[in-house]
């Protein structure tokens, strides 16, 4: 080889090395997954109807290419409720439409020619609406011995929605997945959509992203194993939730879309961060993408709205599903009270554009005396002597809100040190 020759090899070479460690560095690709979202709300305000046409509009960064409609709401006492759909509404945003029939998981006793027929007025009643269709999604939370039962009243629901020419899905929870009753369950269906979303443990939260991916494996391997074609969905969350507990710390119930009646002894906030719900959809799911083959995509539980105050902020959202930057602008801040020399108000305020994560600690200067936290801060003594602020659990303060967490006596102005939960 003479010399011109053996230049352009070790250019070529060269070229060829730093372009795999490039490959390497560089981030997963795109998630090319479907992402759906579920709509909740059972009346139909501004809000929803604005955060509908913002999720739709070209630019937005919401390639969403249809929307689970919670259309009616069967109860534990087997009484049915419909839900205010604008059907106007849905057909602007050119998406299709899913309709969702939930049926309370506390159902005294699925009967199921009561429940088909409360089905049935769903369908027929969204159809009067002048809704197009795509397919009936039924949400039955039941406890896992009752799957068996589940597994018969779907049997005969999957006739009727064939004979309304519609695909019949289900939702279907993390406790299942140890069940043997799963597979005869998933194959009376044309596909499942597991949550992702649960309170397995208080201490971690609504999303825990090394669980989520088990979970997602775990759905893998029954799909892999069973004859025949079965496709899932992952649920994914976009809201908090307020835990209650009783007097020794057990937990009763867990409230997010619909508030619940006092008779706990105490609370706790959880709220998902979007930056790790960002991660997951843009890293870690692209990357066991080769693994999850009968994965078809993912929906978001729900559409957040401005009046949601358990929900992302909509811009939030929007910014998580498309991959564009995050941008929290966290700050801690007191104000002198005018009425009182050396008492503060400490404020927590978000500059930033999207969502913000509440600080698990702030540290307050040594010269403060006195300090009362509020709306889940409490106040400790540091190692170091000095006074703060913590809190357990989770809360995201929206872009431009601020909000009050303690009260503060100092013998000059405080700076606070906010440390970060991550």
């Amino acid at each position: 080889m003479n010399l011109g020759g053996r230049r352009l090899w070790i250019a070529l070479a060269l070229g060829a090395a730093l372009a795999a460690g490039w490959a390497c560095l560089r981030p997963p690709a795109a998630l090319a997954l479907s992402q759906e979202a579920y709509i909740w709300q059972m009346l139909w305000q501004e809000p929803l109807r604005a955060a509908l046409r913002e999720a739709s509009q070209a630019g937005q960064g919401a390639p969403l290419r249809r929307w689970r409609v919670l259309m009616s709401h069967i109860a534990a006492d087997g009484s049915q409720r419909f839900a205010a759909v604008d059907a106007a509404a849905l057909q602007a945003t050119g998406g299709g439409v899913v309709a969702v029939v939930r049926i309370e998981g506390q159902l005294q006793r699925l009967d199921p020619a009561r429940v088909r027929a409360a089905v049935l007025a769903t369908l027929a009643r969204a159809r009067a609406q002048g809704l197009a269709l795509e397919a009936l999604e039924i949400d039955h939370d039941c406890a896992t011995a009752r799957l068996p039962q589940y597994r018969e009243f779907l049997q005969s629901l999957r006739a009727e929605a064939a004979l309304a020419g519609l695909p019949l899905f289900i939702t279907a929870l993390p406790a299942w997945l140890g069940s043997r009753e799963l597979p005869a369950l998933w194959r009376q269906v044309d596909e499942l959509t597991l949550q992702l979303h649960a309170v397995q443990n208080p201490g971690q939260g609504l999303f825990d992203p090394l669980l989520a991916l088990r979970w997602a494996q775990q759905i893998e391997a029954i799909a892999a194993a069973s004859p025949g074609p079965l496709r899932y969905r992952l649920a994914l969350p976009t809201y908090s939730a307020q835990l209650r507990f009783d007097d020794f710390g057990n937990l009763l119930a867990v409230e997010s879309e619909t508030p619940l009646l006092g008779g706990a002894a105490g609370s706790a906030e959880w709220a998902v961060d979007p930056q790790q719900l960002q991660d997951f959809v843009h890293q870690a799911l692209p990357r066991a993408r080769p693994r999850l083959a009968h994965l078809q995509g993912i929906v978001w539980f729900r559409l957040p709205t401005l009046a949601d105050q358990r929900a992302w902020h909509p811009a939030t959202w929007r910014m998580v599903i498309s991959g564009a930057p995050l941008r929290p602008g966290l700050r801690a801040q007191a104000q002198a009270d005018v009425s009182a020399p050396g008492l503060y108000r400490l404020q927590l305020v978000n500059t930033g554009t999207s969502d913000a994560l509440w600080p698990s600690r702030l540290d307050l200067p040594a010269d403060c005396g006195t300090v009362q936290g509020r709306l889940g801060y409490r106040s400790v003594i540091g190692e170091r002597g000095a006074w703060q602020l913590q809190r357990s659990g989770s809360r995201l303060l929206k872009p431009g809100a601020s909000s009050e967490v303690a009260w503060l006596r100092c013998s000059r102005f405080p700076v606070i040190e906010i440390h970060e939960n991550r």
